[in-house]
């Protein structure tokens, strides 16, 4: 390995100094009033009947200086229950609004729990159709931390930064392991620019490559984990807010990959013994 490369590595493994934690499973330390999920996010939107009959509603949420507009399913019938009209649009559609076309909102915190203290590490908003069940959580982190590494087989994460104002000084990143027993990252941070990074580790935390990206003032693509049981895990610093969406792969439905979640414990210790040590 080159000299320059150690000391990425280096540099790399010091990002997690201010962690408050290693890879585990989080708690529910705390839930979120709907209510106040609807005072903490911004939402505003419109629904729109198509005239090939399918209903959407395009909603923009915000949070801090995250922004970012994502596109619901709504079921015709409540349309037409609230009386629309087939190629009408409804707009300023705000959180009461949206409880009539049929979705509801929920949060809680998540970090550790003890019979003496709970220490939260991150905030997460669910804005959720209660029929498809569909659901976009904007996640705000607390503190620098790390998630639990877990995997999917019916669908893959997709994980949005919004606005490029959606990360100032702040970052999130990606782990995954590959087939072939190295680790990718992908993060994502602004410092002085918007800025997207892919690294790959081998089995010893030695990094073997970097792919350094500015990104331009509308951003870049969103950031995807995988499927077909694929681990992964993410690390995000104080103040970073984040949107996540899930995409189901074909011929599996919202109800079948609703509770699509493992848990990944040897990844954890993974990511502990190359990162942390």
């Amino acid at each position: 390995m080159e000299r320059g490369e150690k000391a990425a590595t280096r540099e790399r493994h010091s990002y997690f100094e201010n962690s408050v934690n290693v890879p585990m499973l989080l708690k529910n330390v705390e839930k979120i009033p709907a209510e106040e999920v609807a005072k903490r996010v911004s939402m505003s939107g419109r629904v729109i009947w198509k005239h090939d009959g399918t209903g959407v509603l395009q909603l923009t949420m915000r949070r801090n200086r995250f922004s970012h507009s994502y596109e619901f399913a709504v079921d015709p019938a409540l349309l037409k229950a609230q009386g629309m009209k087939q190629g009408h649009i409804k707009n300023n559609i705000g959180p009461n609004e949206m409880k009539q076309f049929g979705f509801s909102f929920n949060g809680s915190l998540l970090g550790q729990k003890t019979e003496s203290e709970s220490t939260p590490y991150e905030a997460r908003y669910r804005i959720v159709n209660d029929q498809t069940k569909e659901t976009y959580i904007i996640t705000e982190s607390l503190t620098d931390h790390w998630q639990a590494s877990h995997s999917h087989k019916s669908y893959i994460e997709r994980y949005y930064w919004g606005t490029p104002r959606g990360l100032t000084k702040q970052s999130f990143s990606l782990f995954s392991k590959r087939p072939d027993g190295t680790i990718t990252q992908v993060e994502i941070a602004r410092k002085d620019y918007l800025r997207r990074i892919e690294r790959t580790f081998n089995n010893r935390g030695e990094m073997i490559s970097e792919q350094r990206k500015t990104e331009g003032i509308f951003g870049t693509q969103p950031v995807e984990s995988e499927a077909n049981g694929v681990p992964h895990n993410v690390y995000m610093t104080k103040g970073a807010v984040i949107g996540t969406s899930k995409v189901l792969m074909p011929e599996v439905t919202l109800a079948e990959g609703q509770f699509d979640w493992i848990e990944e414990g040897g990844f954890n210790t993974e990511l502990s013994d190359v990162f942390m040590r």
